[in-house]
């Protein structure tokens, strides 16, 4: 065993003086932890030291593109341990425990790489996914090559509820933000991401922005109950929810003007006036069909429609003001209670 801590001192210091820039990363923990390999001790835990071997792998990525260079450094350094195996007693075996723990320190090595790429490529999906959520994304060519994305001709933006999302293969996710959201390509299959998710419209990549904004309000809907609680749903099969429902201060004063003449009544006759007035306005307007809709007899309906005609007077049968009273009561139907 008195050989090992010369002998992997020797590999590495073919490894040091072959990549220069690296030769840093292989301190004296390096050197233990090789020592360790080469004496295959059955014993004890293994010294720290493996990291520095998954770092030489991650860094001869980053300067040349592959591991050739590293691999070629380590069988030279094993040539060079060999004088001194020389002085072992089981020469044979000592030669074979060398050559294991070189491809040990090479699949290290390989290991550090591949965290590597795929940290790399993680940061670069960040920032890919960040520009695309921008008004006016710049570089995303470039920026998908670097992530390893594939940039469709068009995309889709999905807004994700708070919980713990689940990332799928082929998708852009942002899901540490206090807004999470992902990108896919439109004529992707949306995954299931384990949480509630509002799908925006298709979009080409530049305006994945404008798709993200629609994706939030639909999932704004849906938060506040007025879209029914399902665990996907796509914007555009609620447009006209949407469309209603687009300016709060529009809609609000469009309500107050239009149903002004409501609030002369109590809150349980209001909203009885109203159920009954939407359903006259989408109806052929007699009160047996009224009524069906509404569940109530039809001389209820004959009373209300009174009541209505009092409050309304000529405006329940001009057809723009109908119109108006229409959007409104739809849009207050929307409105969640409370």
């Amino acid at each position: 065993m008195l050989t090992e801590e010369p002998a992997a001192q020797a590999v590495l210091d073919e490894v040091r003086w072959r990549l220069p820039e690296s030769a840093r990363l292989l301190d004296r923990g390096a050197t233990r932890f090789l020592a360790f390999v080469l004496g295959c001790t059955p014993t004890g835990a293994a010294p720290l030291g493996a990291g520095a071997f998954r770092a030489l792998g991650a860094a001869e990525l980053r300067a040349t593109g592959d591991l050739d260079r590293l691999h070629r450094a380590l069988t030279a350094g094993a040539r060079r341990a060999l004088p001194v195996l020389v002085r072992s007693a089981d020469f044979a075996g000592a030669v074979e425990r060398l050559l294991a723990g070189v491809d040990a320190i090479a699949r290290l090595a390989s290991e550090g790489a591949r965290a590597a790429v795929a940290g790399d490529r993680g940061r670069a999906r960040a920032r890919l996914l960040a520009e695309l959520g921008k008004s006016r994304p710049a570089a995303l060519d470039e920026l998908a090559r670097q992530a390893g994305w594939r940039l469709p001709d068009t995309v889709v933006a999905v807004a994700l509820d708070v919980g713990e999302p689940r990332i799928a293969d082929g998708v852009l996710c942002d899901l540490c933000g206090p807004e999470p959201w992902a990108a896919l390509p439109a004529a992707a299959p949306v995954p299931d991401f384990g949480v509630r998710a509002a799908i925006g419209p298709e979009v080409v990549p530049e305006d994945t922005a404008r798709s993200l904004r629609w994706a939030r309000r639909t999932l704004s809907l849906l938060r506040r109950g007025v879209l029914p609680d399902t665990r996907a749903v796509r914007w555009d099969d609620h447009l006209t929810t949407h469309w209603l429902l687009a300016d709060d201060v529009l809609r609000s004063a469009l309500e107050t003007s239009s149903l002004a003449p409501l609030e002369v009544l109590t809150r349980t006759a209001r909203e009885r006036a109203a159920e009954t007035l939407l359903a006259f306005l989408t109806t052929s307007g007699s009160a047996p069909e009224i009524a069906g809709i509404l569940g109530v007899h039809p001389q209820t309906v004959r009373n209300r429609l009174r009541t209505l005609t009092t409050l309304f007077g000529d405006r329940l049968h001009d057809p723009e003001e109908r119109f108006g009273l229409e959007i409104s009561l739809r849009a207050r139907k929307l409105r969640p209670a409370g």
